[in-house]
């Protein structure tokens, strides 16, 4: 199977993301970093996780986007 990404929605503040790599030697957030580089249109070293490496629940950095998903809403802090 291939990488199979779904977007789920907002749930609160947070954008829902289904990733199928399961979370073992970083492959879930390596893929996780690869899909959100092709939503906003940046290279993958534009995407930062900042907040929970390990957890399900992430906060990341996205530089410079070239691109918004409707989806998101952005924070400029």
């Amino acid at each position: 199977l291939g990488d199979v990404y779904k977007r789920q929605g907002l749930h609160g503040e947070r954008l829902k993301i289904r990733i199928s790599s399961p979370p073992i030697a970083d492959g879930a957030n390596q893929q996780l970093i690869k899909f959100l580089a092709k939503q906003f249109d940046v290279s993958k070293a534009q995407i930062a996780i900042t907040q929970g490496e390990t957890s399900r629940q992430k906060t990341v950095c996205v530089k410079a986007p070239r691109s918004i998903p409707n989806e998101c809403e952005v924070n400029k802090s």
